[in-house]
């Protein structure tokens, strides 16, 4: 894969805010983005590949991302020309988990690592799990987020990390054992979790969790409540 450079000379954010000289169109939805070939060249090599193959809409300098939401393709934008998140955007300026999965998940697809990296890191922060209702509405979406976008094991290792670490409470909360029914592929990580960090009893119960395994083969583990 070819070697990006990280970030652009300061004046190159100006440009984007007015969007002067700029060279191609993004549409999505009902936003258009005006940019330049050049940046998006240089910050990735999926629009590299766009930009200089057989996509006969950036021969007429427009191209139409009808996949990618307009909000986050913004956060994407943005990035490549401050290469930092934006400080005032939806499900920036509030905690917002699920936002910071898509984000992820637009870095991952037009290959922007740094990107992908801060998007880590906020999700982390963001992703917090208390016993307060709003709190608990975003975790529980933060999850469905990761489970819907993205198969990368870094934000399942900070999914895992913070329902391990609030396992008590959680065993205890209805919209947390819903998630849990609706995936059971979150029942096998934490069951392998569970083992590995030694926090199961002899007797397969810990803090009123009861992990049982089932199927013909004995293969699917089920967490259950008691």
């Amino acid at each position: 894969m070819d070697k990006l450079k990280p970030a652009l000379p300061p004046g190159f954010k100006e440009l984007y805010q007015s969007g002067r000289y700029s060279d191609l169109t993004l549409i999505c939805g009902k936003k258009r983005f005006k940019v330049h070939k050049c940046v998006l060249d240089t910050q990735s090599t999926v629009f590299r590949k766009m930009l200089g193959g057989d996509f006969k809409e950036a021969e007429q300098n427009k191209i139409k991302l009808e996949d990618d939401m307009p909000d986050v393709l913004a956060v994407l934008l943005h990035y490549l020309y401050h290469t930092a998140l934006p400080t005032a955007a939806p499900g920036i300026t509030k905690a917002q988990p699920n936002f910071m999965v898509w984000v992820y998940a637009i870095a991952d697809k037009y290959d922007v690592p740094g990107l992908r990296d801060l998007a880590t890191a906020r999700f982390a922060e963001d992703l917090v799990a208390d016993e307060n209702a709003d709190n608990i509405n975003g975790f529980v979406s933060g999850i469905r987020a990761v489970q819907g976008h993205t198969a990368d094991m870094r934000l399942w290792d900070i999914v895992d990390r913070e329902i391990m670490s609030n396992l008590g409470w959680l065993a205890d909360n209805d919209q947390f054992f819903e998630l849990l029914k609706e995936m059971p592929e979150l029942n096998k990580v934490l069951l392998k979790n569970s083992a590995r960090n030694k926090v199961l009893s002899n007797n397969g119960q810990f803090n009123g969790l009861r992990v049982e395994v089932g199927g013909a083969y004995g293969s699917q583990p089920v967490i259950s409540y008691y």
